[in-house]
């Protein structure tokens, strides 16, 4: 055999290699295409309401052409295994945070403190955030943001104390998620971090290994943290939100009205998600005072303490100080964080 047939037959095979790699095999006669959507959130989240919600919607547009199936509580991995397996199209969709800040600092700006307050300033800013900073970010690294949907605002947990101040989490051993800027956040308040995924995060608090965490209110809710945790402090410390994402190349290889569907369905739940996620606040913590000792901590201390934060991502992020007047709210500053 020529040199020139060896290598045409290799380039043949790895053309035919890629192609099934990124154009899953059709399905069998009337039945339905499959489309996983993966993520961390035990059921009662924030993560598991809003996808459930997305899988039912867009399941009955698409009916016999397409079927959104969830896989949550980490069934098939933490955030990086599942945006791993995205951009490798195994699966569909996740939905990520941590992992894109990680990637992609600018996703960060969500764990600065005291920058977003409200609900309703997501609702003004989200557009513009998405489409000129977000979005394009995202595309650059191989990802489709196709919506930004909410996991809620976050809280600090103990067993030991409440917390009223910067000055109380010296010295806590506090877990928090993997790559994130609250690691040099919370240092700075003068806490021990450490990073433990999700799914061990029980058992972590309930053998000491840690004394608390930071968590949204139907997070620390389903998870039963109260079990394991004395205190709810509710620092609503930040406002995280989570990304649909897909991989750019399976994305764009769906059918133009199925994508438009979904693109429709998913920018529909942006603001469904914002008036469950307020619900669910006001729901989670009436059962929470039951079980736990809360209390309202010095926000402004808080505020004070993170100014440091604020100018170091300022100097360290590309668009960090767009990004940042973007999202602070100072007319908001002193309001219910679980009301809006």
């Amino acid at each position: 055999m020529s040199c020139f047939n060896v290598v045409f037959k290799t380039i043949v095979a790895l053309i035919f290699i890629f192609a099934t790699v990124l154009i899953p095999p059709p399905a069998r006669a009337g039945e339905a295409k499959q489309l996983i959507l993966g993520h961390i959130g035990a059921p009662g989240t924030m993560y598991d309401l809003t996808a459930n919600e997305f899988a039912r919607r867009v399941n009955a547009k698409l009916a016999g052409r397409y079927e959104i199936v969830v896989k949550g509580n980490s069934s098939i991995g933490d955030d990086e295994a599942m945006l791993s397996q995205v951009r490798k199209v195994e699966i569909c969709f996740s939905l990520p945070f941590a992992p894109l800040a990680k990637a992609m600092p600018i996703f960060a700006a969500f764990d600065l403190p005291y920058l977003i307050l409200t609900r309703n300033h997501i609702r003004e800013v989200r557009a513009a955030l998405v489409e000129t900073y977000l979005k394009p970010e995202a595309e650059k690294n191989g990802l489709a943001l196709v919506a930004m949907w909410e996991n809620g605002f976050r809280h600090v947990t103990s067993s030991g104390h409440a917390v009223e101040g910067p000055r109380d989490l010296r010295g806590l051993k506090l877990r928090i998620p993997p790559g994130s800027w609250r690691s040099q956040i919370f240092q700075s308040f003068g806490a021990n971090i450490t990073e433990i995924p999700l799914k061990k995060l029980y058992d972590a608090l309930k053998n000491k290994e840690v004394d608390g965490e930071e968590n949204t209110l139907t997070i620390i809710s389903s998870s039963n943290y109260s079990d394991v945790q004395q205190y709810l402090s509710l620092t609503a410390h930040s406002y995280q939100p989570i990304f649909l994402v897909a991989s750019n190349e399976r994305f764009s290889h769906l059918e133009p009205d199925v994508r438009q569907v979904i693109i429709s369905v998913s920018k529909d739940l942006e603001n469904w998600a914002l008036d469950i996620g307020a619900r669910e606040d006001l729901k989670q913590l009436s059962e929470l005072r039951k079980k736990m000792i809360v209390n309202d901590p010095d926000k402004f201390s808080f505020l004070v303490a993170s100014i440091p934060i604020y100018q170091e991502f300022a100097r360290q992020i590309p668009n960090g100080i767009a990004i940042v007047k973007m999202l602070y709210d100072p007319s908001s500053f002193g309001a219910s964080l679980v009301e809006n």
